[in-house]
C-alpha cells in the first residue's frame, strides 16, 4: 500500500464531525498522548513548565504519565468535549452540528471535571493530576469562550489540581490554543 492509498483509507474511516484530534488512527493511548503533547507544546510557549518521559499509563487512570524535570510524577487524564449524538448523526450521513451556548459548555465542562475528579488514580503518588479536555467542535473557539471561562470558577476538586480546555491547531498562531480552567 503506497502513501496515497493510506491517505484514502484514513479518509474513509475518519470521523465525519469534530475529527481534528482523531489523527491518531483512533488508537486511544496514542491519541491521548498526542493530545497531552499538544497541550504541553502550547504551555511551553507561555511558561518554563516542562515535562519529560511522556508516555501512556499502564495503570489507567490516569491516561498519560510524565515527569517533571526534577523527577516528580504527573498524571494526565484526557477527555473530549463533543456532542456524541451529533457524531452519530454525521456517521449516518446527516451533516449537522451543535450550536453550543456558553452555559451549555460550562455545564458540560463541570460534568467532565466532576466525573474525572471521582476516579481512583492508580500508580501514584502524583505531584499533580491534570485534566485535559480537548475539543474540535466547529462552533467552539477560544476567542468566543475565553471571556466567559476566565470569569467562571468551577467547583472545588479533591484530586485534580489543574484543568485545561484544548482547541484544535490554529495556523494563525502556529499552535494549539487552550484555556486554563479556574477551579475553586
Amino acid at each position: 500500500m503506497n502513501d496515497i492509498d493510506r491517505i484514502r483509507e484514513f479518509i474513509k474511516i475518519q470521523r465525519k464531525c469534530a475529527s481534528f484530534f482523531e489523527w491518531y488512527n483512533r488508537e486511544k493511548s496514542i491519541k491521548e498522548k498526542g493530545v497531552v503533547e499538544s497541550l504541553l507544546e502550547s504551555l511551553s510557549r507561555q511558561s518554563a513548565t516542562s515535562y519529560q518521559n511522556i508516555r501512556a499509563s499502564t495503570n489507567d487512570p490516569p491516561d498519560i504519565l510524565a515527569e517533571t524535570l526534577d523527577g516528580g510524577l504527573v498524571g494526565f487524564e484526557v477527555r473530549e468535549l463533543v456532542d456524541q449524538e451529533v457524531i452519530e448523526l454525521n456517521e449516518k450521513g446527516k451533516e449537522v452540528y451543535r450550536n453550543w451556548t456558553t452555559s451549555e459548555v460550562i455545564h458540560e465542562l463541570q460534568k467532565i471535571i466532576q466525573e474525572k475528579d471521582t476516579k481512583n488514580y492508580l500508580g501514584g503518588p502524583y505531584e499533580k493530576l491534570i485534566l485535559v479536555i480537548h475539543t474540535a467542535e466547529p462552533v467552539l473557539t477560544p476567542l468566543q469562550l475565553k471571556p466567559f471561562l476566565d470569569m467562571h470558577v468551577f467547583d472545588e476538586t479533591n484530586k485534580l489540581q489543574e484543568a485545561y480546555l484544548l482547541f484544535q491547531y490554529d495556523p494563525a498562531t502556529k499552535g494549539y490554543p487552550y484555556i486554563k480552567l479556574r477551579i475553586r
